[in-house]
């Protein structure tokens, strides 16, 4: 067996195939018995019941069978027990990088924001949770998230809301950025939030990215063209460790307990929502008033809100 070759099907399919599925492949391989024939080694493949992952262990196995027929079943199966474990560990590892958007003015290796939250989007494979107070006019980074939605990919944003802020931002990205329908959207209602003893209230003010349970992306920046381009803003891409899975964890938390509500509740329902509401029971109240003054204020305050939050 060409020793580089066998390395590289025995690491993709241990890196790529569930663990317990790996587990199950690496025990049937070590109760096989030696001198089993190439049926034998290719039912083992049915082990997989996933299509892509069963035409990877297929493919090891004829490898196996028309290179090496006589290595026996325990050493092919100990191969793959050792890349898992050597996978996961270097998934367990945590290392960190510094992200920054500014002036480059020292040879430290800082990676710029855009290009990192890109590359980290366009690298998801299960999951992926986004955070911002902010986005807008980040056309490419859209792109690659409605792409990951198509693909599969769980994609869940958390933005500051207009409607469930109170008009602390001037638009909802979720209705402005064109997200995918498979895009799972939240927001922080206004009935959730602390208060202090003058009535005022906090801000949904948190920016990260957790891709697929093992990448976690804390930054200053919010996703607009400023941040990306023109501000300066630091941040930190961690990989690996328990701090990412955590992170996600904690606001799949918020979103279960209720902290967090998805859109289309009563506290984001879009403006057209709240006046057929009004209409329908005849009983026009402060919601309308404010939808209807709020449809006016854009309508000629559009270039001041656009300049004032691709600022942020």
């Amino acid at each position: 067996m060409e020793t580089h070759r066998a390395a590289q099907l025995v690491a993709t399919v241990a890196e790529r195939l569930p663990k317990a599925i790996l587990s199950q492949l690496v025990d049937r391989l070590a109760t096989l018995d030696e001198h089993s024939s190439f049926s034998e080694r290719m039912a083992i493949s049915y082990t997989t019941s996933q299509g892509d992952a069963r035409e990877m262990v297929a493919e090891l196995i004829r490898y196996w069978n028309d290179e090496e027929p006589d290595l026996p079943p325990k050493s092919l199966a100990l191969a793959l027990q050792s890349a898992s474990e050597v996978d996961e560990h270097h998934r367990n590892r945590e290392e960190v990088q510094l992200i920054w958007t500014g002036p480059d003015v020292s040879n430290l290796p800082f990676r710029r924001t855009e290009q990192a939250l890109l590359e980290l989007v366009e690298s998801a494979k299960k999951s992926m949770l986004i955070v911002a107070f902010a986005a807008y006019k980040i056309p490419e980074l859209v792109e690659a998230i409605n792409e990951a939605a198509s693909a599969g990919v769980n994609v869940v944003c958390v933005f500051e809301s207009h409607d469930a802020s109170g008009g602390k931002v001037s638009f909802s990205p979720v209705k402005q950025l064109g997200l995918a329908p498979s895009v799972r959207n939240y927001v922080w209602p206004m009935a959730k939030r602390p208060k202090d003893s003058l009535g005022r209230y906090g801000s949904l003010h948190a920016k990260c990215a957790v891709i697929d349970g093992n990448l976690l992306f804390l930054s200053s920046a919010n996703l607009t063209e400023f941040a990306f381009n023109l501000n300066m803003e630091l941040g930190v891409l961690i990989k690996g460790g328990s701090l990412p899975i955590a992170a996600e964890t904690h606001f799949h938390t918020l979103i279960a307990t209720g902290h967090l509500e998805v859109i289309g509740s009563e506290q984001d329902r879009p403006h057209f929502d709240i006046l057929h509401n009004t209409v329908s029971t005849g009983k026009p109240g402060p919601l309308t008033v404010y939808a209807l003054f709020g449809c006016w204020r854009r309508s000629w305050m559009t270039t001041l809100t656009s300049t004032r939050i691709a600022s942020s």
